[in-house]
C-alpha cells in the first residue's frame, strides 16, 4: 500500500528535475556571466521600513535581433499559509 503512494510522488519529481535542468540549461546559454547576487533587490523604492522579502528581479534577453528582453520578479514568502489554494 505505502509503495503506490510513492509511484506518483516519484514521476512527479523526475518531471520536475527534467523540466528544471531543461530550463537551466536555456538560462545558462544567454547568462553565463551573471549570477544570483546580480539580480539580488537589495533595496526598493516606496517600502515601508523594516527587513524586505528575499527578491530577485531582472531583464534576461530573448533575441538579440530584435532587442527582446523578458522581465522576471521573483520573491520569496515569509510564511505559507495552512489554507487550501484555488
Amino acid at each position: 500500500m505505502w509503495l503506490s503512494s510513492l509511484v506518483p510522488r516519484r514521476k512527479y519529481r523526475i518531471g520536475a528535475t527534467c523540466l528544471f535542468s531543461i530550463c537551466l540549461v536555456l538560462v545558462n546559454q544567454g547568462l553565463a556571466e551573471k549570477t544570483a547576487a546580480d539580480y539580488f533587490v537589495r533595496s526598493l523604492p516606496g517600502a515601508p521600513p523594516g527587513p524586505l522579502l528575499k527578491m530577485h528581479a531582472g531583464h534576461v534577453e530573448i533575441s538579440p535581433e530584435h532587442h527582446g528582453n523578458l522581465f522576471f520578479w521573483l520573491y520569496q514568502n515569509r510564511h505559507i499559509a495552512n489554507k487550501q489554494r484555488l
